[in-house]
């Protein structure tokens, strides 16, 4: 896309767009902002912006999706950062997220239009983000909570489940349930079911396990469980989620 986009204009939706290639300037209200190949921006629908050709055509990628469903999505996730700044967001993605960014967008090309879609790729965003920044880097967390929670991260400490979080933590069941709670909104145990869900999604997209092995692999043991929550948390089975390719349906 070329210079037709430079005018600075708003949508009553939520946006986010990938460079794929080239250069630009991403036209703010209070700055200017140039952006290279490989970067994500997040806006809001009150974020005015334009985009203008940095250095000859540059070609992106961008996902619109409605405010209600994006609030939604939000409200039931606390703990998912995108869209949370006041400023439009702007993040690089490296490695292994350009390549789940290019299969992100082949399948919302190849998907449908409904508000589930969007729920996929609203939790594809924030898988794909996921890796790249955990959200124990948030800015607003303790210290040792947010160490905590990178190292959670680990296959192990999933498997063991929440008594490996509480020592992670080195602070008493109570005060790790208090943080949790009043930084995040979750509990210890939802936080962790969260984080399992997040595997399990990574795993069924790039292992030939089964369903039951994804779900030992991740800790859960009783798989009526796992499914519930899977379905809960993507709107769909494990196995219709394997099957949609990468999990994403489009947005």
């Amino acid at each position: 896309m070329q210079s037709p986009h430079w005018r600075t204009h708003r949508h009553d939706f939520f946006e986010v767009f990938h460079l794929e290639s080239g250069c630009a300037r991403h036209l703010l209200e209070k700055a200017n902002v140039p952006i290279e190949a490989g970067q994500l921006a997040f806006l809001r629908p009150e974020h005015a912006h334009g985009l203008k050709s940095e250095r000859g055509e540059f070609r992106l990628t961008n996902f619109a999706i409605r405010a209600d469903i994006v609030g939604t999505f939000l409200d039931r996730h606390p703990a998912v950062g995108i869209w949370r700044s006041e400023s439009p967001e702007h993040l690089m993605l490296t490695g292994n997220q350009l390549g789940a960014m290019r299969s992100l967008a082949a399948g919302v090309a190849a998907g449908g239009r409904s508000a589930v879609d969007a729920e996929f790729l609203l939790a594809a965003l924030a898988r794909l983000m996921g890796d790249g920044m955990p959200v124990g880097q948030r800015a607003d967390l303790p210290g040792w909570l947010s160490e905590a929670m990178v190292q959670a991260e680990d296959p192990e400490v999933l498997r063991i489940g929440v008594p490996a979080l509480v020592r992670l933590c080195a602070r008493s069941p109570e005060h790790v349930s208090r943080s949790f709670r009043g930084h995040l909104g979750l509990t210890p145990t939802e936080w962790m079911n969260q984080a399992r869900i997040t595997l399990a999604c990574r795993l069924l997209e790039t292992s030939a396990a089964t369903v039951l092995e994804i779900a030992l692999e991740c800790g859960f043991q009783n798989p009526s469980h796992f499914h519930r929550l899977f379905r809960k948390a993507t709107g769909a089975s494990p196995l219709a989620y394997r099957r949609r390719g990468a999990g994403v349906i489009g947005g």
